[in-house]
C-alpha cells in the first residue's frame, strides 16, 4: 500500500486517500516531524513528589523544553503538560 494511504491506528476498511494539504509557498515542510514528549514524577502520590516534563523536537531545536509541572506534581500531570506544550507550539507556529 502506498505511504499516502497509510494512517496509524486505522483498519484497512476505513482507509481513504489523504487530502493534499500543502500548497506551494506555504513554508511548511512536506516531511513529517518526529517530536518526543515525556513527563515523570519521583515519589508520585507522596508529599515529597517532584515532577517535570520535556519536549524534544531535535538536536539544538529552539522549541526543546524541560520544565517542572505547574500545580500538584503527579506523573499524569507531567505527561499532560508535555503534550500541552507540544500542542501550544504547533498552534503558535500555525
Amino acid at each position: 500500500m502506498p505511504k499516502r494511504y497509510k494512517r496509524p491506528f486505522a483498519d484497512e476498511e476505513s482507509l481513504e486517500p489523504l487530502p493534499k494539504r500543502l500548497a506551494v509557498g506555504t513554508g511548511v515542510s512536506p516531511e513529517p516531524a518526529v517530536v518526543y514528549t515525556d513527563g515523570a514524577c519521583s515519589n508520585n502520590g507522596k508529599t515529597t513528589a517532584a515532577a517535570g516534563f520535556g519536549v524534544y523536537w531535535g538536536e539544538g531545536h529552539k522549541d526543546n523544553v524541560s520544565a517542572p509541572v505547574t500545580g500538584e506534581p503527579t506523573n499524569n500531570r507531567a505527561e499532560y503538560e508535555a503534550i500541552q506544550n507540544y500542542l501550544l507550539v504547533l498552534w503558535i507556529i500555525g
